[in-house]
């Protein structure tokens, strides 16, 4: 078998498992509708996060299958951070209703603090003639909008007076929805990834300096730039979603108690087999 052939085979079975990996999610869906399982508040975040990354990975496959790797690459980071916080979130299932608690309750603490932001940007117009500009439709729409925006702030305030009212929170989980990721990384076992994966596909993802020889290089007949499709590392892109969609799918049927412990370890095992296959 050629070097050619061995690597079409290979990427063949990524995609192969990428579809199972979908199949299994998709039946992991189905047991839980027939289960009528009530959600609590973790397992709607758990719910959330399997549903948005299940897409993103859909997405992932398009990209791949039209060649614009690196593309895929900065899409599954999103994929690893939210494995991330599923292993963390319910890898000790006596915090996880407090870290769900804490995990909803840094959205609308954030978005309160960037209102405030914009708030103290819109200043009062302070030029000459201000009598006339406060009849004028400018003054009108920036009074209107900063209005807006104190109403906005009053709802995220209401937000966080509810959950602290409504919810018990220990201190040392009041912050836990700003965790880095490299704690997250560090807690879950998946420090390793960290150093490796997540640095390269955030080379991409920040614009950063380094990355610039994958997209333009200087010879002696000029400058040459590189865009559009390049399928090189397509496998190591599929395998990474698939290592970190199936956190996501035993999180899920764990939590939910569906019963689907054996297939999902099988999947890991033809999971480990395409790893090897790579090293």
């Amino acid at each position: 078998m050629t070097a050619e052939n061995f690597n079409n085979k290979k990427l063949v079975r990524c995609y192969d498992l990428a579809e199972n990996l979908f199949n299994v999610a998709k039946e992991l869906q189905n047991q839980l509708h027939t289960k009528k399982v009530s959600l609590d508040l973790a397992g709607a975040i758990l719910c959330f996060l399997f549903a948005k990354n299940l897409t993103t990975a859909e997405a992932v496959i398009v990209l791949c299958k039209k060649g614009y790797t690196k593309d895929a690459l900065v899409l599954v980071r999103t994929v690893y951070e939210a494995a991330l916080w599923v292993l963390d979130m319910f890898g000790e299932l006596e915090l996880t209703k407090e870290k769900a608690i804490a995990f909803i309750k840094d959205e609308p603490e954030d978005r309160k603090k960037t209102l405030e932001n914009m708030l103290a940007l819109t200043k009062e117009n302070k030029v000459a003639g201000k009598e006339l500009n406060r009849k004028g439709t400018f003054y009108k729409m920036e009074e209107k909008f900063k209005e807006e925006l104190q109403n906005r702030i009053k709802g995220a305030d209401d937000e966080i007076s509810k959950i602290e009212k409504e919810y018990q929170i220990r201190d040392s989980l009041r912050t836990y929805g700003r965790t880095k990721i490299y704690q997250l990384a560090e807690n879950s076992g998946l420090l390793n990834v960290y150093y490796s994966f997540y640095w390269q596909s955030s080379l991409y993802a920040h614009n950063r300096p380094r990355s610039s020889i994958s997209f333009m290089s200087e010879s002696e007949q000029g400058w040459n730039f590189f865009w559009g499709p390049d399928t090189k590392g397509t496998d190591d892109v599929l395998l990474q979603l698939c290592h970190f969609l199936w956190y996501l799918l035993r999180e899920f049927n764990s939590y939910f108690k569906l019963a689907q412990d054996e297939v999902i370890l099988m999947k890991w095992q033809e999971l480990e087999e395409l790893f090897d296959s790579v090293l």
